[in-house]
């Protein structure tokens, strides 16, 4: 059976929030496209917010801003990802 790759590129956009110098939060927006739809779709992952600021709605600022740049990108659709991290 042959395969045939057909590598294609995405847009990364990076998002981050620093206090006092320090990087306390990020998320990671990647615009992509596929054969199925003329406008791209956006994949969110890797967001994070540092312990010592959970509460002050910074992940959901970020999440905020993500989903805005991706109306902006005319997507039909977003992606998000998340990693569960049990003790």
């Amino acid at each position: 059976m042959a395969v045939n790759r057909d590598a294609t590129t995405a847009q990364r956009i990076r998002f981050s929030i620093e206090r006092d110098g320090l990087e306390v939060a990020r998320a990671y927006l990647y615009l992509m496209t596929n054969d199925l739809y003329e406008q791209p779709f956006g994949l969110m992952e890797d967001v994070f917010v540092d312990v010592s600021c959970l509460g002050d709605g910074l992940g959901s600022g970020l999440v905020d801003e993500v989903i805005a740049a991706v109306k902006e990108a005319n997507c039909y659709k977003l992606i998000a990802m998340t990693e569960a991290r049990w003790s």
